[in-house]
């Protein structure tokens, strides 16, 4: 692992022509900058950018730029008509126009601006999703997805029991309206693997999420097309996650038609790694994997017949 400098600052992009439609950007600046890439991780359902706080400490102090975008409309008391109307497209063609913006302006649109070098994007959840798209536009240095939602083609994997509970929620889907799972949904599910005493905060944390999205990933709506994505990709799942099992995380895994991917499973954790006791020993194996030398790449020339 690096040598631990600090982290510099947490900052906001505030030119508008570079946040685009996204809420807000958080950047977390690395005390001494090591890797040019940075890394962009993006959140799942009922969730804004502080999602990675932890994670995004991490990496800063190992010489990561960190880039947390907050989706459109992710903000507390969301409950608004625009919301759930959105579309993962929506999310994903945000998140690519900020991409392009970054590469070609930097961090701000002044003069002084200096690009940035093609992300690593780290997903998770249905930002696992919009990572895969976005890595299938070309888009990203390296692929990471933890947890995540699966593309058309890929069952959910879901058990008898969610399915029965989430369909309460199936009105808010069908009409497009925003929605968001009471805590004792969310605490079975999510937090299922973080200590009960913290649930109550966890959960005012969370915002409203678009019903129109979800119905998406619900019905397979979201098509990637594996044989565009070249980078190197890691794909997590976890043994205790109840929404994405991980049968998700393998299925994920067989639809890449490059050779530089991997599939890992963690046994200890679930569905939330970023907050839940231990996320250190899975930011650090990322790390790791993140500085294999790139000579070690040169199998992905050779594709998959």
């Amino acid at each position: 692992m690096g040598k631990g400098y600090a982290m510099a600052g947490i900052h906001k992009i505030t030119d508008p022509q570079i946040v685009g439609e996204n809420q807000n950007i958080t950047v977390y600046e690395p005390a001494r900058l090591l890797y040019s890439n940075p890394i962009l991780a993006i959140h799942g359902m009922w969730g804004q950018g502080e999602r990675w706080t932890k994670f995004a400490r991490f990496f800063s102090e190992q010489g990561y730029r960190f880039i947390a975008p907050t989706l459109r409309h992710h903000y507390p008391e969301n409950k608004i008509p625009a919301l759930g109307k959105t579309s993962v497209n929506d999310y994903i063609n945000d998140l690519m126009r900020l991409i392009l913006a970054l590469q070609e302006r930097g961090l701000t649109t002044l003069e002084d601006g200096e690009p940035l070098a093609k992300p690593i994007i780290f997903g998770h959840s249905m930002g696992g999703l919009i990572a895969q798209k976005l890595a299938s536009f070309g888009l990203a240095h390296k692929l990471i997805l933890l947890n995540s939602a699966p593309p058309a083609g890929v069952k959910l994997h879901a058990n008898l029991r969610y399915q029965l509970d989430i369909l309460r929620y199936l009105p808010w889907l069908i009409l497009q309206k925003p929605f968001k799972p009471n805590l004792k949904i969310f605490a079975r599910y999510v937090m299922n693997n973080v200590p009960p005493e913290t649930w109550d905060k966890l959960y005012r944390g969370l915002v409203y999420e678009s019903g129109r999205a979800a119905l998406e990933i619900r019905l397979g709506r979201i098509q990637v097309d594996f044989r565009k994505i070249s980078c190197p990709s890691l794909v997590i799942g976890c043994e205790k996650d109840q929404i994405t099992p991980p049968e998700v995380a393998r299925d994920i895994g067989k639809q890449f038609r490059h050779i530089g991917y991997e599939v890992w499973t963690y046994p200890q954790f679930a569905h939330w790694i970023p907050v839940e006791s231990g996320w250190e020993e899975a930011a650090g194996d990322i790390f790791h994997w993140l500085n294999i030398p790139a000579k070690d790449f040169e199998y992905l020339k050779n594709f998959k017949k």
